[in-house]
Parts: C-alpha cells; sequence; structure tokens
C-alpha cells in the first residue's frame, strides 16, 4: 500500500461508524487499526521517531488521541469515558497530557 491509501484507510478507520475513542470490543477494527499504524511507522522517513528532534519540525501543537486499546479497556473496566485525551507537543521536547 503506498502512504497515502494507507492515510485514507486509517481516516475511515477512525471515523467509521462511530469517531474515537475506538472501543476494544471492535476487534477487527482495533487490529486492523494497529495493521495500518504499522505500515505508516514503517515508511517514517523520521531519523528518530518518537524523539524531540524528531517531532519538532513537524508536529508541535496539541493533537487528540483517536485511538488508544490501553485508555479504551480502562474505560470498559471503569464504565468510564476518557475524552478528549490530548497531548501538548512543544518545540523545546516538552509534552503535556491532558486526558478528561
Amino acid at each position: 500500500s503506498t502512504r497515502e491509501q494507507l492515510l485514507a484507510e486509517l481516516q475511515k478507520l477512525l471515523f467509521l461508524p462511530t469517531p474515537p475513542p475506538v472501543k476494544s470490543a471492535e476487534t477487527q477494527r482495533s487490529q486492523r487499526l494497529d495493521e495500518v499504524l504499522d505500515e505508516l511507522k514503517a515508511l517514517n522517513p523520521t531519523a528518530n521517531p518518537g524523539s524531540a528532534e524528531g517531532f519538532a519540525p513537524f508536529a508541535c501543537g496539541v493533537w487528540r488521541v483517536a485511538f488508544a486499546p490501553h485508555i479504551a479497556k480502562m474505560s470498559e473496566i471503569g464504565s468510564v469515558t476518557f475524552d478528549p485525551i490530548l497531548y501538548d507537543l512543544r518545540a523545546d521536547g516538552t509534552i503535556i497530557s491532558h486526558v478528561q
């Protein structure tokens, strides 16, 4: 698959049939999300993904988490919803997490 095809599939998976957070009971959907994300990760041209040097040029700003299997599982166990889950990525490498 090309990067564009994977991104298009990811967008469909994230918003159909319901928008995030994806529930852990949606096993086919969550499994395919993992597969698509793994394929996209393999195509990542960033030399040090996950490092401040890797994300600073591209990703500074506030991001909403769309898929977090561990959060979905905790939500089901506790009968609560954690939404939105936000990360504030800053140019100096600081990452601030906000969960409501």
